[in-house]
């Protein structure tokens, strides 16, 4: 135990190939937006030799900040083929965010402490298991950027100028939620410091100028493109889902398991603390998960026509906390802790993991399923949510599955992520905010040949249609052939 202990770098090496390595193994990454995004990245890499489907979009060229899979995944397809393109990319995001952690440790402490190794475990976060691809890589690169903003504010030599603005441009293009944890985060540091007399007025201003340029490019954005959208703020018990997103697994059982062992952990080492001055804390990381406590509780759950713009908080702000604190691990009841909370965590990393082998099977077959459409075909994608909230999540990673007919068939499917202002590739027709899969069905059924739907009320909807004959089916899904005439 103590040779472990002692090694914190090789710890973190370690956790960060446990998350990573499995990744690489999967046939599909089951996360829940994901077939979406690679079916529109899938439409930009010009891979598809079909016209009719080209035609269905546009592309628009402008300084989104929302275009990670646009520019990284897309190029992967060109290279690597689809599936293996899509594996690539989350193990890209996983290997950016533990990147981002050990960067802001060093930057933190002047080296990798013990914390690092549990931080890079919260990488298989609520968000990413959703399918927030584009966030989730903008998570990982702003912690990079933090790191690199730390640095520069300790010596401003060009070199660190230069690595600052880079990754503070590459969290922007990211995700704008990612740049805006980066902003918070900076900003309260720099005003925690100002009130401490640790930095006066110009030299803030100065640690600042590398993310104003990003800055200034999202101004000139919204002034063009950029939409704020509808702004709806959460409920308490929502803020507290919101808040789990940092360790929720597919079981909420286990994840209250696993927040009580956290607890307990944290409890113990402040109890001990309290008798001798064995922990550190960094009063800027403090600082930073104090102004983004302050921004997670403000925020409202839809912002920038983005949903869960909340609970794309919390895993930096962990993140950032857990990196914050330092122990004098001579203490059994620092290392018993710290073994106990690694331990709670891997756990969860496995159990994840675990579960993410399973619902890739589940995709498989449903992707078998759907293999009969033929290529070029439209297709209408229908789902419906069902059991409890456990189960609900586990059937979620269907709801856009049917996109894998995109780059598996060449197929039109609608409602695609593809809309102006907040993605490159648009629709010229049923965008996904455009349009229900109820409103196709009631009002344009003869403008396709397929009907997939998802889950029983759907396929409850698609047979009162009378227009649609049953032709395939699992135990998840029914595959229809529309037999309405065509327009």
């Amino acid at each position: 135990m103590r040779s472990f202990l002692k090694r914190p770098a090789g710890t973190a090496t370690l956790c960060a190939l446990l998350v990573v390595v499995p990744i690489l193994f999967l046939e599909y990454v089951p996360l829940v937006d994901y077939p979406n995004h690679i079916a529109r990245a899938y439409v930009l890499s010009g891979v598809s030799s079909s016209p009719e489907l080209l035609s269905k979009y546009t592309v628009n060229y402008a300084p989104i900040p929302n275009v990670a899979a646009d520019v990284v995944l897309t190029s992967l397809i060109r290279v690597f083929g689809v599936l293996p393109a899509a594996r690539l990319f989350v193990a890209i995001i996983l290997s950016i965010w533990c990147v981002g952690v050990i960067a802001l440790s060093r930057s933190l402490w002047g080296r990798v402490q013990w914390m690092a190794a549990p931080a890079i475990l919260l990488s298989l976060h609520g968000p990413l298991q959703y399918g927030f691809v584009n966030y989730a890589f903008g998570a990982g690169c702003c912690l990079v950027a933090l790191a690199a903003w730390l640095r520069w504010c300790q010596s401003s030599t060009t070199s660190r100028f230069a690595l600052t603005v880079l990754s503070a441009f590459v969290t922007y293009f990211s995700h704008l939620a990612a740049f805006g944890v980066l902003g918070v985060a900076a900003a309260s540091i720099v005003l925690r410091r100002i009130i401490a007399r640790e930095m006066t007025f110009g030299r803030a201003v100065l640690c600042m100028a590398p993310l104003a340029l990003p800055l200034v490019l999202l101004l000139m954005f919204m002034q063009k493109d950029g939409n704020v959208g509808a702004i709806l703020f959460n409920s308490v018990a929502g803020k507290a889902i919101a808040a789990f997103s940092v360790i929720r697994t597919y079981d909420v059982r286990f994840d209250i398991a696993i927040a009580l062992v956290i607890a307990v952990a944290g409890c113990f080492l402040l109890c001990r603390a309290l008798r001798a001055p064995q922990l550190n804390f960094s009063a800027d990381a403090a600082a930073a998960a104090a102004g983004l406590l302050c921004a997670f509780l403000l925020l409202p759950k839809e912002l920038f026509t983005s949903g869960a713009a909340d609970a794309r908080v919390p895993p930096i702000l962990a993140a950032i906390a857990a990196l914050g604190v330092t122990a004098d691990l001579s203490s059994r009841t620092a290392r018993t802790a710290l073994v106990a909370l690694t331990g709670a965590l891997l756990l969860r990393t496995a159990v994840v993991q675990v579960e993410w082998m399973r619902l890739s099977a589940r995709v498989h077959s449903f992707t078998q399923m759907i293999a009969v459409v033929p290529r070029g075909a439209a297709v209408v994608p229908y789902y419906s949510a069902m059991g409890n909230l456990d189960h609900a999540k586990r059937h979620r990673v269907l709801e856009h599955a049917p996109y894998y007919l995109v780059p598996g068939r060449d197929a039109y499917v609608p409602m695609m992520f593809a809309i102006a202002s907040q993605q490159p590739l648009i629709a010229k027709q049923w965008g996904w905010d455009s349009i229900s899969p109820a409103r196709l069905l009631a009002n344009h059924l003869s403008a396709f040949e397929y009907v997939v739907a998802i889950g029983d009320s759907a396929i409850a909807a698609v047979n009162a249609t009378h227009c649609c004959t049953s032709f395939k089916s699992n135990a998840d899904a029914e595959l229809f052939h529309v037999s309405a005439p065509k327009p």
